[in-house]
């Protein structure tokens, strides 16, 4: 009898995202099970907070914590678990440590455990954990990929847009995302994002374009764009709710590899997503989705782990990802002429 449920992902949102179908599948099978939710993002915790499939969210910082405090945090859980009693089932993500399901296996925390397959196995993460859901609902598809959409987060974006004299209802939206440069994770030029915005908004006309993202990312998409190329900077104005609200209402996204082009292939916003010398398997879910990734990744993805922040490409033009724009947004690409590079800049 499986009455207690501990589903686990302490990856970012993205990785979250991609394990969203097996949580659904988790409270398909067990319907009267209580389902805990495990994470170490507290963003992860704040997206989820809402979904109706889970009891209640857990978050530990294993991920930015010093060592030892990593272990307290990971020892603190197990004694509050065995106070409380022990979990029927652990279900866990792929790509996580296997030292973590077993240490909560010896303890005694869960009785029995189930572990999505890892890539290469599969191509991709989020192919691993359709796997893992079939497990307890065949009827599972790609289709059960989700994060929660609330009325009050979408009252907070039309507050944020009317500051800019923008409305959900009447103004049709494009998000840009421009992420985070991390050495796991590249990303493309944000002048090159900018000259791209410049041209797509000739190509688009009536679209409104607003960024998306942190508070740093905000500020750091200010500082370049000077010309205002963008009709709304929402970058650390929105909360991550009211950010997956707001994606949900737009007719494209552009984004950066990040937590916010996983939202949009979640909530099927058309997406352009520019992945450059990340790995395929991170590719984010969505039927409406082109990955737009660097010709030399196998030769740079695994140069620069011990950096900070990785280079910028420079084998992505603007042009591939006009392209791709234009194409999702169901133009014919025969009747548009770009004829711009990003070496050669904005004509």
């Amino acid at each position: 009898m499986v009455n207690r449920i501990l589903a686990v992902s302490t990856g970012g949102l993205g990785d979250a995202i991609l394990f969203s179908p097996v949580i659904k599948a988790l409270r398909n099978g067990y319907p009267h099970a209580e389902i805990e939710l495990l994470v170490s993002s507290n963003i992860v915790a704040e997206a989820y907070a809402s979904a109706h499939e889970i009891n209640q969210i857990i978050t530990l910082d294993l991920n930015r914590s010093i060592f030892p405090g990593k272990i307290l945090q990971f020892l603190g859980f197990i004694l509050k678990t065995q106070l409380k009693g022990s979990y029927d089932l652990g279900v866990f993500a792929t790509g996580l440590n296997p030292k973590m399901s077993s240490i909560l296996t010896l303890s005694g925390t869960i009785k029995q455990r189930s572990c999505a397959i890892s890539p290469p196995k599969l191509p991709t993460d989020f192919l691993c954990n359709l796997k893992l859901a079939a497990r307890y609902d065949r009827n599972i598809s790609r289709n059960d990929v989700f994060i929660p959409i609330t009325e009050i987060a979408l009252k907070g974006v039309d507050k944020a847009l009317r500051e800019y004299n923008l409305y959900v209802g009447t103004d049709t939206f494009v998000a840009i995302y421009p992420s985070v440069n991390l050495a796991h994770r590249p990303r493309w030029r944000l002048s090159s994002m900018i000259k791209a915005v410049h041209h797509l908004k000739k190509l688009m006309p009536g679209k409104k374009f607003a960024v998306v993202g942190s508070e740093t990312e905000g500020l750091e998409w200010g500082e370049l764009d000077q010309q205002g190329v963008v009709d709304a900077n929402l970058a650390g104005r929105l909360t991550i709710t009211e950010s997956v609200a707001f994606i949900s209402r737009c007719v494209l996204a552009l984004c950066n590899d990040g937590g916010l082009m996983h939202v949009a292939g979640a909530v099927g916003c058309p997406l352009v997503a520019i992945m450059p010398y990340t790995s395929p398997t991170y590719a984010p879910p969505g039927d409406e989705t082109m990955i737009v990734s660097s010709q030399n990744y196998n030769n740079i993805s695994n140069r620069y782990s011990n950096q900070n922040k990785a280079p910028f490409t420079e084998d992505i033009s603007i042009d591939e990802v006009c392209r791709a724009s234009i194409r999702l947004i169901g133009q014919q690409e025969s009747q548009v002429e770009f004829g711009f590079s990003t070496k050669t800049g904005i004509k």
